[in-house]
């Protein structure tokens, strides 16, 4: 990403001298006042010159220049030379180009240099986004496929979250997201999962430095990891309802659980266990159900993992229900690659293991939250020892 100075420069090849060079030709070839211009132009430096455009004499030279090539002439006598001052007509178009300057009034005129960061990398993302309609619009207005039309652009850009803030993020990502499907392609280099969309895993590179011996590794998907409609549901359902789940491809290791309390207390009572680290992610997978889609994306970009999951055989439950739980946790179990993730299992949900009253008014997580942030409140051995296997 360059300075946004340098993006608004006529100049050279910037994206907003490729924008107005095209505005020029367009405007070149409808204005009739334009062309007149030019031509009178043209006509003003042939009357400068000894030669006109057809290799004539030109009669009508300023005596001024012929005076001066000939007291030239008369000074370079001894080097038997002669002296032809001739004048090239100016192109008007980068005449326009090289004079044109950008202006930015924020309530206070001043050229983008002086602007905040944050403001100079949306006005880059704007020009782009300018780009791709009109490139958009040239494939419209010539009926043709964007393969088919001009040769493509790439925008390559590193770390494009810098400077703006997560709204600013989400809509510079749609706009490249859009720029990209329009004869153009677009890499990112980023550390912000704002600019992953899981819906596009197949587009989805992790790149990470393994260890001194190994190196630097790419790891990457590019078939359809979910063929089946269901699972494919599921994963989609669950985006809507926990939108950061694209973190999980930063995480030194991710953990899933089942929904908002597990999420909320496990990394609590990490804290008070004094074991918690950020570079481990907390996946909510909305429902047990979502858990195996979960771990096959996690298999496929190799991705260290741990799932947590309830038994969910409570004493009120019936025969056909923990059958049904059974079968969703062998499931999970079936998915899991041994090599990258294991699981640990709560009898019979997290509750149960803290020690929190199910008679509670109030919200699952909040209840649970409360239990545990009780002074009173005492760890015991079977969920601390959970903990310390989710957080090893």
């Amino acid at each position: 990403m360059r300075n946004a100075s340098d993006e608004l420069s006529a100049k050279n090849n910037s994206v907003f001298s490729q924008i107005y060079s095209k505005i020029l030709s367009n405007f070149s070839q409808k204005n009739e006042e334009y062309n007149n211009a030019k031509e009178k132009m043209i006509n003003l430096v042939q009357r400068l010159n000894k030669k006109l455009l057809d290799g004539s004499d030109n009669m009508e030279r300023p005596e001024e220049l012929r005076s001066f090539e000939n007291d030239l002439d008369e000074e370079m006598k001894f080097w038997e030379t002669k002296i032809d001052v001739e004048i090239s007509p100016p192109d008007i178009d980068d005449a326009l180009r090289t004079s044109t300057t950008v202006w930015v009034d924020d309530g206070f005129r001043t050229d983008i240099n002086r602007k905040g960061h944050g403001l100079q990398r949306s006005l880059i993302f704007g020009l782009i986004k300018v780009l791709a309609k009109s490139k958009l619009m040239d494939i419209q207005d010539n009926d043709l496929t964007p393969r088919q039309s001009s040769k493509s652009s790439f925008f390559i850009i590193e770390e494009p979250e810098l400077y703006l803030h997560p709204q600013a993020q989400r809509q510079a990502f749609d706009s490249l997201r859009k720029l990209a499907g329009i004869n153009s392609q677009v890499i990112l280099c980023t550390h912000s999962s704002t600019f992953l969309d899981l819906n596009l895993y197949k587009s989805i590179c992790i790149v990470k430095k393994m260890s001194d011996e190994e190196g630097t590794k790419c790891f990457q998907n590019t078939t359809d990891l979910f063929i089946d409609s269901d699972e494919r549901d599921k994963f989609n359902i669950a985006y809507w309802i926990n939108p950061d789940r694209a973190e999980l491809f930063f995480a030194k290791k991710v953990i899933l659980v089942e929904g908002p309390t597990d999420k909320t207390i496990i990394p609590f009572l990490a804290e008070k266990l004094n074991i918690f680290r950020h570079d481990y992610t907390i996946i909510d997978c909305s429902s047990k159900d979502s858990m195996p889609t979960y771990i096959k994306l996690l298999n496929a970009f190799k991705i260290p993992y741990i799932v947590i999951f309830d038994k969910d055989h409570q004493a009120d439950k019936t025969k056909q229900a923990k059958e049904q739980a059974d079968r969703i946790s062998n499931k999970i179990i079936s998915s899991i690659d041994s090599s990258l993730g294991k699981s640990i299992v709560f009898i019979n949900d997290i509750e149960e293991e803290i020690g929190v009253s199910k008679d509670s008014n109030t919200g699952k997580p909040l209840a649970a939250l409360k239990h545990v942030s009780n002074i009173n409140y005492s760890i015991n051995e079977s969920i601390m020892e959970k903990i310390k296997i989710i957080y090893n």
